[in-house]
């Protein structure tokens, strides 16, 4: 409700009620054009409302023609709050947005590595899978960590980085595509926007700041593939399941990190965001103990057991 209060193009007049007998007690003596609520036992006094439309949160998403037949609108809660106000608004200027359109439908394809486990060589993993996928595209690689580890050896740091970018984005700033071009970087065989300089900068960024901004990025910037490795920048993560084509997760070999991935699992599930691990894929990491040492170049990665291993994803997925 935050992020809809900050769009100057919303039509209306928002209020938020974090109680819910304020809520009812507002409904029971005012009119309101909208409501939005996942909760089930407040719709059950709408007759007595007088309240024009009304949508509520859904954990799954549904047809348009079962939607209709209920007493209110539908809207699937684990997309972009930017797709969530695009759906209110069409429904209540008459219309039903098309299934097709709900969809992401954009020119090239996201890729997320993602863990709840440390040390397991997902980095390196995404460097070698950008790397593998310039070879036949152009690849924009985005790094969501806090602190890289790369940018003495790999990813350089100049003055302007992903900080100034999501600085330009949040205010809605004119240019930011040409200022991306400007200051992106190159590597190996792919292209990338030097990572945050000061993490407190974009600590503040809401987890579908991050989405709809990589969205901007697919939708503005002439890439077939977006590579991103999803890092505790983003404190939900699951928000990019939902985006990206395929979210990789390695699987690791101690048991500390696989009950690590299965409370991940388990928690996605009791949260009722079972649907959005049907984008994932467990893989199998190759052990590589060059990698292990230290990442020292491009062509190290390439050219080593991860390298192999990150051609092999591309070739068998038909990227």
């Amino acid at each position: 409700m935050s992020y809809m209060k900050s769009k100057s193009t919303i039509p209306y007049e928002i209020m938020v009620f974090t109680e819910k007998n304020a809520l009812l007690a507002y409904l029971s003596e005012n009119e309101a054009e909208v409501l939005l609520t996942n909760d089930e036992e407040i719709l059950s006094g709408r007759k007595e409302w007088k309240v024009r439309k009304v949508l509520k949160l859904s954990e799954e998403q549904i047809l348009d023609s079962i939607g209709e037949s209920m007493e209110y609108h539908p809207v699937f809660k684990y997309q972009s709050t930017e797709n969530v106000i695009k759906e209110m608004l069409c429904y209540c200027a008459g219309g039903i947005m098309p299934q097709a359109s709900r969809c992401r439908s954009l020119k090239g394809k996201i890729l997320g590595i993602y863990s709840p486990v440390g040390k397991c060589h997902k980095t390196t993993f995404s460097l070698a899978l950008a790397n593998a996928l310039g070879k036949n595209a152009r690849v924009l690689y985005l790094n969501l960590e806090e602190y890289t580890g790369l940018s003495d050896s790999l990813l350089q740091k100049g003055k302007k980085s992903l900080s100034e970018i999501m600085y330009m984005y949040r205010r809605g700033s004119s240019g930011i595509s040409m200022r991306i071009q400007e200051i992106t970087g190159h590597l190996g065989r792919f292209d990338y926007i030097p990572p945050v300089d000061c993490p407190e900068d974009v600590v503040d960024v809401l987890p579908e700041e991050w989405t709809t901004f990589c969205t901007y990025l697919m939708e503005n910037l002439d890439y077939d593939f977006l590579v991103i490795d999803i890092g505790n920048l983003v404190k939900k993560p699951w928000y990019f399941f939902e985006l990206a084509d395929v979210i990789f997760i390695p699987e690791v070999k101690d048991s500390m990190g696989k009950n690590k991935i299965k409370e991940f699992y388990d928690d996605m599930n009791n949260m009722g965001r079972g649907i959005l691990l049907e984008n994932v894929s467990m893989i199998t990491m190759p052990h590589d103990t060059e990698m292990e040492k230290g990442i020292l170049s491009m062509e190290q990665i390439e050219w080593s057991k991860m390298g192999a291993f990150a051609r092999k994803v591309v070739n068998e997925r038909g990227f």
